[in-house]
């Protein structure tokens, strides 16, 4: 699966020139190479870029230990058909190319300015600032929500491959090695729901329908690990200081209308949508009989069921394990950059609903899951 969220060309140009040396006619990078990268321009809120920075970790001589070289603030791009490329400046130069001191690695931080800190100096290692870049919030279980994106951009984050350093033998001018680096990606350090709860049942629907009224992420994090390489796609880490949010404290959503297509057959089907954004979320409960565990990250859902007098509350919980059918069977963490839609078909007679859990790296599986009021 995919989890790439904004693509990025990183380009380390040396252009060659052809120079006789000695005997042979080897071709010798000049000394205009230089270090580009360029993005593509996206109109979405959801990957948009306010602020870039370049961080610079260079290799120790000694034990080959990243750390902090320099730090470079990405402006005045040049753009071409919709792509915005960027110079590098301030990257490293090694005083031997053959020893560790010519490895480097660049880390891309986005729309966190505010964690870029001055303070950083050359003995402070790679791990130690990669475990201060943590992104808090002052919204109780989760980041944000769809109707503040525009002004409050996800935070993204990227780490290179490692690059070599190299000294031109004509003009000692050292350049980057990689000619061609893979593609890379920004990735959203947060999870994005999408809560449709619909307006009117699905063709042959015996339910009843519900009319929500609040959503809540209960044991939420206000806070996570900006850096891949301590919180990624396979493995969730949360720091220690998150605190978690409660049903009481917890930040209450309200739905708004929306269509949606809910299947190639099923277009412009009208809801009830949430849209918001969380940190990720360790699950430690993950058995058959934990999809109720409300000590577990979870959804909880408020509102009204036709024919049935009060407010009733429910409990999503996170996707994990599936069985053959695509059922859910455990529930599972709350994972950086994807994308949870829940689609919920009416209340079944005895106060239970059938929920569809579309989990997307932000290629769909359809989860129907069998939930009880609580």
């Amino acid at each position: 699966m995919k989890h790439i969220c904004l693509h990025i060309s990183l380009s380390f140009l040396a252009i060659l020139t052809l120079v006789s040396c000695q005997e042979d006619n080897s071709a010798y990078d000049s000394a205009e190479g230089g270090a580009y990268f360029s993005i593509r321009a996206l109109a979405d809120d959801e990957v948009a870029i306010e602020s870039l920075w370049a961080i610079y970790f260079k290799a120790s001589a000694a034990g080959g230990t990243y750390k902090y070289y320099n730090q470079y603030k990405c402006v005045s791009p040049t753009t071409s058909n919709g792509v915005h490329t960027y110079e590098l400046k301030n990257y490293p130069t090694a005083t031997n190319p053959s020893t560790d001191n010519a490895r480097m690695k660049v880390v891309f931080v986005a729309n966190v300015e505010s964690l870029v800190s001055s303070s950083w100096n050359t003995s402070t290692t790679m791990s130690a600032i990669e475990n201060s870049l943590i992104v808090s919030s002052t919204n109780s279980g989760i980041w944000g929500v769809a109707s503040t994106m525009a002004s409050n951009k996800a935070p993204m984050y990227y780490c290179t491959s490692e690059l070599r350093l190299i000294k031109d033998e004509l003009t000692t001018v050292e350049y980057l090695e990689n000619s061609n680096v893979t593609p890379c990606g920004l990735e959203r350090l947060v999870a994005k729901f999408t809560i449709n709860n619909r307006k009117t049942l699905s063709t042959g629907s015996k339910n009843l329908l519900l009319n929500l009224a609040a959503v809540r992420v209960v044991n939420g994090n206000d806070r996570g690990f900006l850096s891949t390489n301590l919180n990624s796609k396979t493995t969730v880490a949360v720091p220690a200081s998150a605190v978690k949010s409660t049903v009481a404290d917890a930040t209450v959503m309200t739905p708004s209308n929306a269509t949606v297509d809910i299947s190639a057959s099923e277009k412009n089907v009208a809801v009830q949508q949430v849209i918001f954004y969380t940190f990720p979320a360790i699950n430690s409960n993950k058995t058959t009989g934990d999809l109720n565990n409300e000590s577990n990250t979870y959804i909880r859902l408020s509102g009204t069921v036709s024919g049935q007098s009060g407010t009733l509350n429910y409990m999503l919980p996170i996707p994990g394990t599936l069985d053959g059918n695509k059922k859910i069977l455990t529930p599972g963490d709350v994972v950086r950059n994807h994308h949870y839609i829940y689609t919920i078909d009416g209340v079944k007679d005895n106060l239970t609903f059938t929920v569809t859990i579309n989990e997307i790296p932000w290629t769909p599986a359809e989860v129907p899951v069998d939930l009880g009021s609580e």
